[in-house]
């Protein structure tokens, strides 16, 4: 079926009324509970109900939620700073970010660059309050099954729509960091892992079916924005998901059907935009794309040291010095808008940033998995979507897209979550010893909380170790 899906552009006066009662329940909520204000926080940047109820941008709807959760969390916050820098991965964001001032003040285009650099200071003062308030197995949980729910809700919301309309082209995201089909792509590869591992963090089969089906919502999306970097990063997340199962035969078999039904109503547009991979020069937009890179390896050659600037306008007037023309694209590959943008010291720290969190979040998983303590699916969820995010970032400038920087926070968040754990398992250890009768054999207790593995929050929906199903 020939046609395109996006949002619409004008709302009802329900809609409104009910978005404007929802944030001001949650802003109230943030003030008395920090915790859940983040969740919240979390919530409204990557399901945009402000764009959904179509009163974007009327008020500064994320500064409002940000300011009631600092002012909620105003009396723990020397615990909170002690929080921020128990991770190595905020301190190395805040070097990147120092590197990312300095390039944008030594730019030709001041303005355009001040622009990028308030946009980009306004995200990272936000992505801080994450680790600050995020360092138990138990919220670690909430936070990881909240980024789930909230994009998944994106993922089925968009791809049943355009299926139950017999398959449509989806031309727009859902509004803010997540304006465009390439963008909702991107952001919908990493949801898959957060909706497929939060299925073990969940006990009612109600739950698991939800976030089964968000997984279908979203490949079913990433399919229809006919994103070429989305349609890849979604091919290697699954294939990694599945390698990592115990039941791979199955999956080998149940993971291709879940591509049947969006491909099958989109054959003839997915075939023809994925056939422009294997010859770039037939298509404008891919070849648009190869000669962008080859000016930005041109032109690094005089920006070495601190890039051309953030902001695209500082780009296109370089090329402009350098050719005498003016481009109408810029560098659609976020590891080479990096490097012209930032200089080769701003490549080095941006690397250095995501690179080390990797190996973090996949030393963590199979660190947690021989402990077995239930928290290397954290690790896999976040390794996995970070693999998803650099294979779909290659092809698309994602530089100062906000959930590329969540990802860092959260796994700062999952490194103060292992502090936790191990802290009371320290302190339940000398406790067992000193309840043991005399003569008896030494009894086998659990890092923490008794018998409990993981010294997990029991309660309905958190089952077993730090929140995973036992089994």
């Amino acid at each position: 079926m020939e046609g395109s899906f996006g949002p619409a552009q004008t709302g009802t006066p329900m809609r409104e009324a009910l978005f404007f009662v929802l944030m001001g329940a949650l802003t109230i909520v943030s003030v008395v509970n920090a915790r859940l204000g983040i969740l919240g926080y979390v919530w409204f940047s990557l399901a945009r109900p402000d764009m959904l109820a179509f009163v974007a941008g009327r008020y500064p709807y994320g500064e409002i939620l940000a300011g009631a959760i600092l002012i909620g969390s105003a009396r723990r916050l020397v615990p909170m700073v002690l929080n921020l820098f128990g991770s190595p991965f905020p301190l190395f964001f805040v070097i990147f970010t120092a590197w990312f001032t300095i390039s944008a003040r030594l730019a030709w285009n001041h303005d355009a660059a001040m622009d990028m650099l308030n946009q980009f200071l306004r995200i990272s003062s936000l992505v801080f309050l994450i680790p600050m308030l995020i360092d138990t197995p138990h919220h670690l949980r909430l936070l990881f099954l909240t980024t789930a729910v909230s994009l998944g809700f994106v993922g089925v919301y968009f791809g049943f729509t355009a299926m139950a309309h017999g398959g449509l082209y989806i031309y727009q995201g859902v509004g803010g960091s997540i304006s465009d089909n390439n963008m909702m792509a991107i952001a919908l590869v990493m949801a898959i892992p957060f909706c497929w591992f939060g299925m073990q963090m969940v006990k009612p089969f109600w739950f698991k079916l939800m976030l089964g089906s968000m997984v279908f919502g979203c490949v079913a999306t990433i399919v229809m924005t006919l994103s070429r970097g989305g349609f890849i990063g979604m091919v290697v997340v699954l294939l990694l998901l599945t390698l990592r199962s115990r039941h791979r035969i199955i999956l080998l078999v149940a993971v291709p059907i879940l591509l049947v039904p969006p491909v099958l109503l989109m054959k003839d547009k997915v075939t023809a935009r994925l056939s422009t991979l294997s010859d770039v020069q037939e298509e404008n937009s891919a070849w648009s794309r190869v000669e962008q890179a080859q000016m930005a390896f041109k032109l690094i050659r005089h920006y070495w040291w601190a890039g051309v600037g953030p902001g695209d306008d500082n780009y296109l007037d370089a090329v402009e010095r350098e050719t005498g023309d003016r481009p109408t694209t810029i560098v659609h590959s976020t590891p080479l808008q990096v490097l012209i943008h930032l200089g080769i010291p701003g490549f080095i720290l941006y690397v250095g940033l995501f690179g080390s969190c990797l190996v973090s979040v996949l030393r963590s998983a199979r660190r947690n998995r021989l402990a077995k303590t239930g928290l290397d699916i954290y690790g896999a969820t976040l390794a996995i979507a970070l693999l998803g995010f650099f294979t779909a970032a290659f092809v698309h400038p994602r530089m100062t897209w906000d959930f590329s920087y969540m990802i860092v926070m959260y796994t700062a968040s999952l490194r103060l979550a292992e502090k936790h754990m191990a802290a009371k398992a320290t302190a339940v250890e000398p406790a067992a010893k000193v309840l043991q009768p005399a003569g008896m054999p030494p009894r086998a207790v659990g890092p923490a909380f008794g018998n409990v593995p993981g010294g997990a929050n029991i309660n309905r929906w958190n089952p077993g170790p730090a929140g995973r199903l036992n089994g």
